[in-house]
C-alpha cells in the first residue's frame, strides 16, 4: 500500500517537497520528508520543553547575590520581596542594595557577590526630589559624588509621572524585553497592576517576571506594601499575597533602635540594620562617629512641637508644604536638609509621619507629646 501511494522523486532530485505543515525538505522522497515531519511534531510538543535533567551540576550551588553579616543571600533565578510600612525603610534598604550591586562595591555590611550584566531600576511612586534623596545617600556611602551618572550597564526609569498603571507594566516589560537584565528592582509592585481587586492580574504578573528572571538567570527585588494595623505582616493587594507565596525570601523593613532593620520573615534568616547621618548618608547603626545626644532630641521635639501646633497632629497638602515649614523653624531653604531633619527626627523616635496617598500627616510621639506640650507652653 505504501508503494502505490509513494511519490516517486527520482527525475526531479533538485525540486523540493513540500509537506502538509508548511517545512521544506530538498532533495528527500515522500517517506522520508514524512518520517522527518513526525519527528519535528514530537519536537513540538510543549511538555518536552520543560523535562528537569537530574545530572545537570551547574546548578548544584546557587549563584547568590550579595553577603549580609557574612550570609550568602538571593540567589539568580529568584524572587525576593521587600516589604514594610510606608516611610519605614523598604526604599531605602533597596537602593543600598542597588547601589552596591551596580557599582559592585561593598556598602555598609553588604558585599556583592558578582557583576551584573544589566540592571534595571523601575520606580513608580517616588517624587523627583524623593529619588534624588535616597541615590545621593547612596552616593555619599559609596564615597562617590553627588549626583554622579550611572554605569552605563544600569537604567533607572522612574514612572511616576505615567498615570496607567497598565501602561507602567507596559513600559516595564518592554525594557527587561530590551535590556535583557540580570538585576532587576521594581518599586513598588503594585503600581504594575492596574485592577488591584483582579486576583488573575495579581497572579499573571507574578508568574511572567518568575518567568523572565529564570529566563535571563536575574534577581528580581520586588518592593511591596505591608497592611497599616492588624496583620502587619500581610502583605498589601492581591499580588502581594501572591509575591509572599512564590518568593525565594521575604524581607521585612521598620523602624528600630534609632534607626532602620530588616529582617527575614520567609527564606535565610539575616538582620540588617543601618540609619541616616545628619549628613544624609547611610551608616552603620552601631557606629560612634554620630551619638544622638539628650540635647538635639530636646531640640528637636521642641521645634516639631511649634510646627504642629497645640494640637494633637497636623496636616500637610504636599510634602513641599512640610519641608517648607520645616525650613521656615530651622532657618534652611533646601529641600535636601529639610528633608535629613524630617527623616532624622522620624528614625529618632521624635515624631510619626503618615501618608494616606494624598496629604501628609505630623504627630509627636507618646514619649516627646508632653515634652512638646510644655514647650508650647513655654513658646
Amino acid at each position: 500500500m505504501c508503494q502505490k501511494f509513494r511519490f516517486m522523486t527520482t527525475k526531479n532530485t533538485n525540486k523540493e517537497n513540500i509537506i502538509s505543515d508548511g517545512s521544506v525538505i530538498a532533495d528527500k522522497s515522500f517517506c522520508e520528508a514524512m518520517t522527518l515531519a513526525s519527528e519535528q511534531a514530537e519536537d513540538k510538543r510543549d511538555w518536552r520543553r520543560y523535562r528537569h535533567d537530574p545530572t545537570n551540576r551547574d546548578v548544584a550551588q546557587p549563584n547568590w547575590a550579595v553577603s549580609i553579616g557574612g550570609k550568602n543571600l538571593f540567589p539568580e533565578k529568584e524572587m525576593i520581596g521587600v516589604s514594610g510600612r510606608a516611610g519605614k525603610g523598604k526604599s531605602q534598604f533597596s537602593i543600598q542594595l542597588f547601589g552596591s550591586l551596580a557599582f559592585n562595591v561593598p556598602l555598609l555590611d553588604i558585599t556583592p557577590l558578582r557583576k551584573p550584566r544589566q540592571t534595571l531600576f523601575v520606580d513608580g511612586e517616588q517624587s523627583e526630589f524623593d529619588t534624588a534623596f535616597r541615590l545621593n545617600a547612596m552616593f555619599r556611602t559609596l564615597g562617590i559624588q553627588e549626583f554622579s551618572s550611572f554605569p552605563n550597564n544600569v537604567e533607572y526609569l522612574r514612572l511616576r509621572s505615567e498615570p496607567d498603571n497598565a501602561k507602567k507594566k507596559e513600559i516595564t516589560m518592554e525594557a527587561i524585553a530590551d535590556l535583557k537584565p540580570d538585576l532587576i528592582f521594581i518599586d513598588p509592585l503594585t503600581d504594575l497592576i492596574y485592577d488591584i481587586e483582579d486576583k488573575n492580574e495579581g497572579v499573571q504578573l507574578v508568574n511572567i517576571l518568575l518567568s523572565k528572571i529564570d529566563e535571563l538567570n536575574a534577581n528580581l527585588f520586588a518592593v511591596v506594601h505591608q497592611n497599616e494595623g492588624g496583620d502587619s505582616l500581610k502583605l498589601r493587594e492581591n499580588v502581594g499575597s501572591e509575591l509572599m507565596r512564590k518568593c525565594r525570601q521575604l524581607i521585612s523593613v521598620d523602624v528600630k533602635n534609632g534607626g532602620f532593620e530588616a529582617t527575614t520573615t520567609k527564606g535565610i534568616p539575616f538582620t540588617y540594620q543601618w540609619k541616616l547621618t545628619q549628613s544624609g548618608a547611610f551608616a552603620d547603626i552601631l557606629s560612634s562617629d554620630e551619638q544622638t545626644s539628650e540635647l538635639e532630641k530636646q531640640q528637636m521635639t521642641q521645634v516639631f512641637a511649634k510646627i504642629i501646633g497645640p494640637k494633637e497632629s497636623r496636616t500637610f497638602e504636599t510634602k513641599k508644604n512640610l519641608l517648607s515649614c520645616i525650613g521656615e523653624h530651622i532657618g534652611s531653604v533646601s529641600e535636601f536638609k529639610n528633608n535629613e531633619y524630617l527623616e532624622r527626627a522620624e528614625v529618632l523616635g521624635i515624631i510619626k509621619k503618615t501618608y494616606d496617598g494624598h496629604k501628609y500627616k505630623l504627630q509627636l510621639t507618646s514619649n516627646n507629646n508632653q515634652e512638646g506640650k510644655a514647650a508650647n507652653v513655654r513658646g
